[in-house]
């Protein structure tokens, strides 16, 4: 090496072919990046594809599984409801007789008082007011039925007595008491709740038709003794009135019957006017 001479290392020119090289690696990368940018674009599209089938294939599973059967049990409890309500207009509930107990320790002189339980009663459907005690007014009425002569066949009527009441919407025997041919004294509602005859009254129906026939010595004075307790228990007030069934609406004409409103026209406390 010769001294004061500096000796400038070897550079590589770019020449035109090294540009067209540095070209066609960018365009290629170009291409690389614009592929893989399709690719990864395509594979979202079939994600999401994928996902929502997914979803319609899970919305498939529960319609399948959860909805079609709930709907279906919808439906069959639906038609059985509307089943029984057709069946119980075509087919009503029948009258079945219940058992009966004449066994009492409650009398009111020489009548024996029968509870619910004894002449078979059901239990009443709904609630009911309280009588407010003590009553002012007592009603006489009749049933309407056949008489009756002994307790058997008093219990048995009056518990036909109670389904045609409830079945008629009133919830139970719509008398507070019953009075038998034989003298017995069936606790209908009793002291305790009202009637639908009229409000804060004691009902007392005498058991049989009075428009054709006539009431027992016995029944009547069953009545009169049932009266007076309820007097003495302070149930009934001591000025009470008392009328027919008849004087209560101009649509209860038939009660008790003409045969009976003579019997209670010489009771005390026999009120001739209207009181509706």
């Amino acid at each position: 090496m010769l001294a004061g001479v500096v000796v400038k290392p070897k550079m590589e020119t770019i020449n035109g072919e090294n540009i067209n090289k540095v070209e066609t690696l960018v365009m290629a990368q170009k291409t690389l990046i614009d592929q893989q940018t399709n690719l990864i674009g395509l594979l979202t599209e079939k994600l999401r594809a994928h996902q929502s089938a997914l979803r319609i294939q899970k919305l498939q599973h529960r319609f399948r599984y959860v909805y079609l059967p709930s709907t279906a049990l919808f439906l069959l409890v639906l038609l059985i409801i509307s089943l029984g309500v057709f069946w119980s207009k075509i087919f009503p509930k029948r009258f079945q007789f219940q058992p009966v107990n004449s066994k009492t320790e409650y009398f009111i002189n020489d009548h024996p008082v029968y509870n619910r339980s004894n002449w078979g009663a059901l239990d009443p459907e709904g609630e009911f007011s309280e009588l407010p005690l003590p009553s002012s007014l007592v009603i006489i009425s009749h049933s309407g039925t056949e008489p009756c002569t002994d307790f058997t066949q008093c219990a048995n009527i009056t518990q036909a007595i109670q389904f045609e009441h409830i079945k008629k919407g009133f919830g139970d025997i719509n008398f507070n008491f019953l009075i038998g041919g034989e003298g017995g004294i069936y606790v209908g509602r009793g002291w305790q709740y009202e009637n639908t005859i009229r409000f804060k009254s004691v009902v007392i129906s005498f058991i049989g038709d009075f428009s054709k026939g006539y009431a027992t010595d016995k029944a009547i004075n069953a009545s009169l003794d049932l009266i007076g307790e309820g007097v003495r228990q302070g149930k009934i007030r001591e000025d009470y009135k008392l009328i027919g069934e008849n004087q209560t609406s101009a649509q209860r004409f038939y009660s008790p019957g003409y045969h009976m409103v003579e019997v209670i026209k010489k009771f005390n406390h026999y009120f001739p006017g209207t009181m509706l």
